[in-house]
């Protein structure tokens, strides 16, 4: 059945912000609490456990301080000894 001229397809309109797990979940993160949000809140946590040595809290931090490398790729110096080449990717360029 075609649209009639005139009358919306949507009579509801686009549904209200605010549904979205994700939407919830960073509301509550900029949530302010004694000056700092609870997103800070809660990293300061996951790096003192990290400090403490608790591995699943390190392996969640490390990608943001140190990006995996793009590639690695073996080559050998002029004494032939083996050379290590990583190659990290330019946050300029957009990939």
């Amino acid at each position: 059945m075609p649209f009639q001229k005139g009358k919306s397809g949507n009579p509801n309109g686009r549904p209200k912000k605010g549904h979205a797990v994700s939407e919830i979940v960073a509301e509550i993160a900029a949530e302010k609490r004694d000056g700092s949000t609870r997103l800070k809140k809660l990293l300061l946590t996951l790096w003192a456990n990290a400090e403490n040595g608790c591995l699943q809290s390190t392996k969640i931090l490390l990608p943001y301080i140190e990006p995996e490398p793009r590639a690695e790729q073996k080559i050998t110096g002029e004494d032939m000894s083996p050379v290590r080449l990583i190659i990290r990717r330019d946050s300029d360029s957009g990939s």
